[in-house]
């Protein structure tokens, strides 16, 4: 599925709208990192360095295909915490944790696509152009407890990413990975180029990747923020 066409992609099976969009972004030592990557995806880096990136965001008008959108599942809140990988030459996104605000939602997820959904407790408030996102997963023999507190907000006009820049490298993917019974499982999306802006943020409180077993530097080294985006999602496959 490419993003090169307004047509969405044939074989997709749901869609979202996501709004608000943080792309906070840490460069990092692909040793840091390695143990909690699978060992079948290589860790991809840009100039020697791998990159952890999270991203808090709105989800809406969720849909399955040929279904409308079902009330209980249709709007919710994510949050999520990715690095950059290749499979077979094919760079793509691999996550560490996504936490969702519909309990549901993130079961559901966490089933059916083999990806590491939690339940959180999350809230976004929005003045004008200033968000402020709140995230906590409670703790349990089962999940580890995380907390992200961060406000945000754009600070430059809107740009598309140019071919070969840190900025196209970190957003411009339309292919994630995940593993399951030590097997790659691929999915495929489709949306439009990225409409980015360059966003200031101040994070108040970060245990997401302490979480996953490793330690982001407190600041992160790129902001990136999306409006909004429509977003056409295909299967997951076994690869």
């Amino acid at each position: 599925m490419r993003q090169s066409n307004h047509n969405p992609p044939i074989g997709w099976v749901m869609t979202q709208t996501w709004t608000d969009l943080l792309l906070a972004h840490w460069p990092v030592p692909p040793e840091l990192i390695r143990d909690q990557v699978p060992s079948m995806l290589e860790i991809d880096t840009y100039e020697q360095s791998a990159w952890v990136t999270i991203v808090p965001f709105a989800v809406n008008e969720a849909r399955l295909r040929w279904l409308p959108p079902l009330p209980f599942m249709s709007g919710l809140l994510q949050l999520n915490l990715r690095t950059y990988v290749v499979y077979n030459r094919q760079p793509g996104v691999y996550f560490f944790s996504l936490d969702a605000s519909n309990r549901l939602a993130a079961g559901v997820a966490r089933t059916f696509l083999h990806l590491p959904f939690y339940a959180a407790r999350i809230r976004m408030q929005k003045e004008g152009s200033h968000i402020h996102f709140f995230s906590r997963r409670s703790g349990s023999h089962h999940f580890p407890e995380a907390v992200f507190d961060c406000r945000y907000q754009p600070v430059s006009s809107v740009f598309h990413a140019q071919k070969g820049s840190l900025d196209s490298w970190l957003t411009e993917r339309y292919v994630l990975f995940t593993a399951h019974r030590h097997r790659v499982h691929r999915g495929d999306l489709f949306h439009l180029s990225w409409p980015l802006q360059y966003a200031e943020a101040e994070i108040a409180n970060n245990t997401l990747a302490e979480a996953c077993g490793f330690r982001l530097p407190d600041s992160p080294r790129l902001l990136h923020y999306a409006s909004c985006v429509k977003a056409f999602i295909g299967p997951l496959n076994r690869v």
